[in-house]
């Protein structure tokens, strides 16, 4: 027969466990929810400031993927990149656009041609989609006063066609005399290296790093904030690509 002294000592003692269990369980869900009021708190508050912010800044809302022509390298890119280069651009904003992209190549390839302080001789002009018998091409920027002649090859989603740049070039070689100043940019989301260039020079920028670069440093001097904000917004575009 089992001793009744300590039938009571081991219905104590699991009685005393059950208390310390309970209270141990306690504490930890006590703290659990402190923890998710202060959370829930912040994430209200978080919610809040970012409902201000969509009325006042409209963060979200973007043109480009409004349109849905994030990667378009015709409509978007090459056009975007003609007009932005093109001094008399409908930007409005003058060289500045021009004078910082060359800046910026002269920064990241010492060879880059032409400087900027002859941005105010001659007429320029910018292009996409320039038709030749060498093929179509993306951008051309060109100023025959100062014999200067840039042209961009961009790649979004597209391959490269066979003896792309070997015929860009080509072509390049056959204005030599009319423009003894030349520059053959490569451009890719990642910069990479082009297959079809051979032996022939030509520059390698990307859409993910150096075009917003480029971007960026154009922003404190644009005037007019619409375009300001265009360019923001293309920004955000080709860093995401």
């Amino acid at each position: 027969m089992v001793n009744n002294t300590l039938l009571e000592e081991i219905s104590q003692l699991i009685s005393e466990y059950q208390k310390i269990f309970y209270m141990d369980n306690q504490v930890v869900i006590e703290e659990f929810q402190t923890s998710f009021e202060r959370l829930t708190t912040g994430f209200n508050q978080i919610k809040k400031e970012a409902g201000i912010r969509a009325i006042t800044e409209a963060p979200d809302f973007n043109i480009f993927y409004l349109m849905g022509m994030t990667r378009d390298e015709v409509r978007t890119h090459s056009a975007m990149l003609a007009n932005l280069l093109n001094p008399n651009g409908s930007h409005g904003q003058g060289e500045l656009f021009l004078r910082t992209y060359i800046d910026y190549c002269k920064d990241k390839f010492p060879d880059f041609p032409l400087n900027t302080e002859e941005l105010d001789i001659g007429r320029w002009s910018a292009h996409a989609e320039m038709t030749t018998h060498h093929g179509r091409l993306d951008v051309v920027v060109m100023n025959p006063t100062l014999g200067y002649l840039c042209l961009i090859e961009n790649k979004v989603d597209a391959y490269e066609q066979p003896k792309q740049l070997q015929r860009y070039w080509n072509w390049m070689e056959s204005r030599f005399r009319e423009f003894p100043f030349q520059a053959l940019i490569f451009l890719t989301v990642k910069g990479y290296e082009a297959t079809t260039a051979w032996d022939f020079p030509y520059y390698r920028l990307s859409y993910n790093q150096d075009i917003p670069n480029w971007l960026e440093s154009t922003l404190s001097d644009i005037q007019a904030p619409v375009v300001e904000t265009i360019v923001e917004q293309y920004i955000d575009v080709v860093i995401r690509l």
